[in-house]
């Protein structure tokens, strides 16, 4: 071990990166390993491009810092954007916030439904008659809830 320590290379270090890589692959997705094979390419690179300044100490701290480094910016920047565009997946009907929609049944007793798209959704708001223009505000679960829309 010690010798394969006091020897690191440019190659290890790339050799190392693109068998994070194919885990990545491999894992389905998980990302963090991603990060950590590109940080690993990095250290190679820089090891390549400075072969005898850097001491294998350096060429690990390099890799510590950029793998570190990495993960906290893709966990800042990446995991917790929101999605844009299409549906998020458990929230279907979070899409629909902010549309205008006919009632397809009235709203009595503060509830009712419409339908978007192929599906009936179930409403809550001031009760109105069928037909009549409700704004989609908020949705808890399967039931959205409701104002009034002046035509």
């Amino acid at each position: 071990m010690d010798l394969l320590v006091e020897n690191l290379t440019y190659w290890h270090w790339l050799t190392l990166g693109i068998l994070l890589l194919i885990a990545e692959i491999a894992a389905g997705g998980v990302s963090f390993l991603l990060w950590i094979g590109f940080a690993a390419l990095f250290t190679g690179v820089v090891t390549l491009i400075l072969p005898g300044i850097l001491t294998w100490q350096v060429q690990l701290v390099i890799f510590g810092i950029s793998s570190v480094a990495g993960v906290l910016l893709w966990r800042r920047f990446v995991k917790d954007a929101p999605v844009a565009g299409g549906v998020v997946l458990n929230k279907r009907g979070s899409d629909h916030i902010g549309k205008i929609v006919a009632l397809e049944e009235a709203i009595v007793g503060g509830n009712g439904r419409v339908r978007i798209d192929d599906t009936l959704w179930n409403v809550t708001g001031i009760d109105a008659a069928a037909g009549n223009k409700v704004r989609l505000v908020a949705i808890d679960g399967n039931t959205f809830h409701t104002e009034s829309v002046q035509e």
